[in-house]
């Protein structure tokens, strides 16, 4: 019997919000990922997961971070199931690509897991920033709610989600049940992916 892949899901992040972000920069232009999350995404590829990026983000900009990291698959607004006639799309070069969500997140990964994994696998790995996320946060064995704001702060604790705080040059993380730790950024771009996850996976 085949391996069930494992599946990861992470919102591309809108860094350009950051307290350090330069003030002639929009707020709400969305850079790229945080330093945690782009470890984490390159570290879940590399153990072989399927990783997918899920946005509401503009298509050019959501297209280049997946180029940029590498990432098999996104899914964002332009081409949500159902708007475009089509149950799967496919960036231009024919490779897996898009599925983007207007909607609930979550129900555009569960069409994706039975789309492309039978149904048979589901998320093991969710990272958001905001209350859209809260969705498939919910759906993954781990969630992670990224510099979350107020409200999603305190629904990502009550649900148990891992929350990871970056700021600056520090990136606090607080697993359910810990006390929070801070590394800085320079030790988590030295760290082997598997140390990576297990910063989260505990």
């Amino acid at each position: 019997m085949a391996e069930i892949k494992k599946v990861s899901a992470f919102d591309l992040e809108g860094t350009l919000l950051r307290p350090d972000r330069p003030l002639n920069q929009p707020p709400h232009v969305p850079a790229d990922f945080y330093v945690f999350s782009s470890r984490l995404v390159h570290a879940l590829i590399d153990a072989g997961h399927d990783t997918v990026l899920v946005t509401r983000a503009e298509q050019r900009a959501s297209e280049e971070m997946v180029q940029k990291h590498g990432i098999p698959t996104m899914l964002g607004p332009a081409m949500m199931r159902g708007v475009l006639g089509g149950e799967q799309s496919y960036l231009p070069d024919g490779s897996p690509g898009v599925i983007y969500s207007n909607g609930d997140k979550g129900i555009q990964l569960k069409y994706y897991l039975l789309d492309n994994h039978n149904g048979e696998a589901g998320i093991d790995f969710a990272v958001g920033d905001t209350s859209d996320d809260a969705p498939m946060l919910a759906m993954a064995r781990r969630g992670i709610a990224i510099n979350p704001q107020d409200r999603f702060r305190a629904s990502a604790m009550d649900r148990g989600h891992t929350i990871v705080d970056e700021l600056y040059d520090n990136v606090t993380i607080t697993n359910p049940g810990e006390q929070p730790f801070t590394l800085h950024v320079s030790d988590i771009h030295a760290m082997p992916p598997v140390d990576i996850i297990g910063l989260v996976d505990r």
